[in-house]
């Protein structure tokens, strides 16, 4: 499995998080560590996530998918609940 990082911004005409938050609520394992980023785990490529997230916004939205691997990475005022998650799943692979 693969963690992706999956970031949007809905620029209209709808603007429908909670379709979009539905949505992402199906990948396990999940974080949202930001209001429009999520952090994912799946099977699938991440071009495969892209276009079940386009599924999911406007045509014009913009959707950014990028698979999340060897880490190192920091926070800042992040929820302590996400990054318990984040230090259980996204540990640098060797």
């Amino acid at each position: 499995m693969a963690n992706y990082l999956v970031s949007y911004d809905l620029v209209g005409p709808k603007r429908d998080y909670d379709k979009i938050t539905k949505h992402m609520l199906t990948y396990t394992p999940r974080m949202k560590p930001l209001e429009s980023v999520w952090i994912v785990g799946s099977n699938k490529t991440a071009g495969e996530v892209r276009d079940d997230v386009k599924k999911h916004v406007d045509p014009n939205d913009m959707v950014l998918v990028i698979e999340v691997r060897d880490l190192s990475w920091g926070t800042s005022n992040i929820a302590k609940v996400v990054t318990d998650v984040m230090k259980s799943v996204l540990q640098p692979k060797n």
